[in-house]
C-alpha cells in the first residue's frame, strides 16, 4: 500500500504541476555520466594548459572559453557523450521507475542525448521559451531533464505555472510569435531549482 500512495502521488503532481523533481535512481550511473563530461571538458581545455580543480570544472570552464566558441565546445562534449555505447542504459537508469509510473513500461526514446550548455552573461547561448512540440513532436511525449550542477535562478531553466499554461494554449493565437508569449507572461515564470542528483520529468 505505501508504494501505491506514493505512485498516486507523483502521478497527481505531475498532472497538477505539468512536473516533478526526484532523486534520481541511480547515483552510480548519474556519477557515470558526469564523468564522461568532465574528462571531456578537461581535455579540451588542458590543450590551453588550464590548471583548474578538475572536480568542480563544470562549474567553472566557462572562464576559460570564449561565447563565439561555445557551441564547438558543446558538440565536441555531446559527441563524446552519445559515443559511449551505453549512455542511453545508463540515463534511463536515472529515472526508469518514475517514467513507467507517469508513462507506462513500453517506452521509445530518442537515439541522442542533448546537452544544452549557457554561458554567464551570455545572450548569444540562450534558449527562446519554446515548446519541442512547436517543432513537431508528439504532445504525448515528456522531458527527462537532468542537470549535472547544482542549478537555480537563471543557471536553471523555467517553466509557466500549469494554470497559466493551461490559459495560453487555450488563446495561443493572440500571440504573434514566441517572443510576444514571452513578454506577455515574463513574470509569471518560475524557474526551477535541483541539487546534483535531482531530475526533472516535465511535459514540454
Amino acid at each position: 500500500m505505501p508504494y501505491i500512495k506514493k505512485e498516486t502521488s507523483l502521478v497527481k503532481n505531475f498532472i497538477k504541476n505539468g512536473y516533478v523533481i526526484f532523486d534520481v535512481e541511480n547515483m552510480n550511473s548519474l556519477n557515470h555520466v558526469k564523468k564522461i563530461c568532465q574528462d571531456k571538458v578537461f581535455k579540451i581545455l588542458n590543450k590551453k594548459k588550464i590548471k583548474f580543480l578538475k572536480r568542480d570544472i563544470l562549474n567553472n570552464f566557462h572562464k576559460y572559453i570564449f561565447n563565439k566558441d561555445l557551441n564547438n565546445f558543446r558538440m565536441e562534449v555531446y559527441s563524446k557523450i552519445n559515443s559511449n555505447k551505453n549512455i542511453l542504459d545508463k540515463y534511463s537508469k536515472l529515472a526508469k521507475n518514475k517514467l513507467d509510473i507517469i508513462c507506462g513500461n513500453e517506452l521509445a526514446v530518442q537515439r541522442k542525448i542533448n546537452l544544452s550548455i549557457q554561458l554567464p552573461n551570455d545572450n548569444s547561448s540562450l534558449l527562446p521559451i519554446h515548446s519541442d512540440v512547436w517543432s513537431g513532436c508528439s504532445p504525448y511525449e515528456v522531458v527527462l531533464w537532468i542537470p549535472l550542477v547544482d542549478v537555480w535562478s537563471s543557471k536553471s531553466m523555467f517553466i509557466f505555472p500549469k494554470n497559466l499554461n493551461d490559459k495560453i494554449y487555450k488563446n495561443f493565437k493572440k500571440y504573434k510569435d514566441s517572443n510576444t508569449l514571452y513578454k506577455k507572461n515574463k513574470k509569471k515564470i518560475k524557474f526551477l531549482k535541483l541539487k546534483y542528483g535531482q531530475g526533472l520529468i516535465f511535459m514540454h
